[in-house]
């Protein structure tokens, strides 16, 4: 979803990726993301997280953190 989203090639690690890094990770883009996450896999990311996020490994966190609390 990501890579798709923001058109990341796969020799890209995500594990380094910020929005500093990630040419269309903008404020727009980041919101599209949210929403595309909230759609897809069916979760709701509070506001204040998706705030607070500027790394896809805190992405990846956010998104673990709201799938387990509503399991």
């Amino acid at each position: 979803l990501f890579r798709k989203l923001f058109r990341v090639s796969g020799d890209t690690a995500l594990e380094a990726a910020s929005m500093d890094s990630i040419a269309r990770w903008d404020s727009l883009g980041h919101l599209k993301l949210a929403m595309e996450i909230e759609r897809r896999l069916g979760v709701r990311l509070p506001g204040d997280v998706v705030g607070r996020i500027r790394t896809f490994p805190e992405l990846a966190a956010a998104v673990q953190a709201e799938r387990a609390r509503v399991a």
